[in-house]
């Protein structure tokens, strides 16, 4: 039987109050989609979790062990990357302050950066095909609920997570996500006095736990169906890219999706030419430059190039094939 697995995170500082107790009943509605629903609650409280330096470190030494080698020593490495590969969906739940989210809540999120579809490792887009829900608790009913939700789906956005909405199962209490307001003098589930905000607490989870069912079967039936799928070059094309050129305006290295829903191809000139990029005596020619040597980067070669042969199981294309793939992207550098 496929299992899915939710992880309820909560931002807020007063642990067992609102924020916590909504979420909670949202994971316990979620479970009412079926056995295959598997849950986990955690309240970012109970962590140190440093904000993000912009240091970029995890986008060239990123690992499942430790995704974020530029801060090292908080909980972040430990406690809250391992659960948040291990999840297919979250219901993330955070307070207003000030109409936006909570200060915790955007730390955890900066911090979600080894998983951008930029970084050089193997966590680059691992977040992608997760479902995400908003849990929004507010002090009054038009206290910034639907403006802190487009954060948290911006977050999602950005990592390629899909975004549930408070679905079809309850009439709406918010459309964005689940969105209550509370009263302090209410106690620690203010939120279910608002009665048709808390349909939208429970059609959230719901909702998110249905979408992740979905697209876990689906990755599934998508992977046979496109077993044997490959593009073919055009018979008797011959292409030579321009990697020089590449990489002056495209600072990453090139991949390609070319089956369907994740396996990667990538050029193998483009390859050497990047490594060659990359090296000590190319960092040098290249100081000043955002990725080069005065930002403080240093790429193991190496290990780039065993994650990207080994870990994520890239295939070297041809430039014929790179360009196939993409034609009107790598038109701009094909050697004339």
């Amino acid at each position: 039987m496929v299992k899915i697995k939710m992880l309820g995170i909560s931002s807020s500082p007063r642990k067992g109050y609102n924020t916590d107790t909504a979420v909670q009943a949202a994971l316990e509605s979620a479970k009412m989609l079926g056995p295959w629903v598997e849950t986990e609650f955690i309240n970012l409280a109970k962590y140190k979790i440093n904000p993000c330096i912009s240091c970029t470190k995890c986008y060239f030494g990123g690992t499942r062990e430790r995704p974020c080698p530029g801060i090292p020593n908080d909980d972040m490495n430990k406690e809250i990357y391992p659960r948040l590969l291990e999840a297919d969906a979250f219901l993330i739940g955070t307070p207003v302050y000030w109409g936006t989210l909570n200060a915790q809540c955007k730390a955890w999120m900066d911090r979600c950066l080894p998983f951008c579809h930029a970084a050089n490792t193997e966590l680059r887009g691992a977040m992608g095909s997760k479902v995400a829900g908003a849990i929004i608790t507010m002090w009054d009913r038009h206290g910034g609920a639907e403006v802190t939700a487009q954060c948290i789906h911006s977050w999602a956005h950005v990592l390629d997570i899909t975004i549930a909405g408070a679905g079809h199962h309850h009439p709406h209490g918010g459309y964005l996500g689940g969105m209550v307001y509370t009263q302090p003098i209410w106690g620690t589930e203010a939120w279910r006095h608002d009665g048709f905000g808390s349909r939208s607490i429970r059609g959230t989870g719901k909702r998110t736990a249905e979408l992740a069912l979905y697209l876990k079967l689906g990755r599934e039936a998508v992977k046979k169906a496109e077993a044997e799928y490959r593009r073919p070059a055009e018979k008797g094309k011959k292409i030579k890219i321009d990697w020089d050129e590449y990489f002056k305006v495209q600072p990453h290295f090139p991949t390609i999706h070319y089956r369907v829903p994740d396996i990667l191809g990538a050029g193998e000139t483009a390859l050497e030419k990047y490594k060659e990029w990359q090296s000590p005596e190319g960092l040098k020619k290249r100081t000043g430059e955002a990725f080069g040597e005065k930002a403080g980067l240093s790429i193991d070669i190496k290990k780039f190039e065993e994650t990207f042969k080994k870990k994520l199981k890239v295939e070297l294309l041809s430039d014929e094939e790179m360009y196939n793939y993409d034609p009107e992207f790598f038109e701009p550098y094909l050697k004339k």
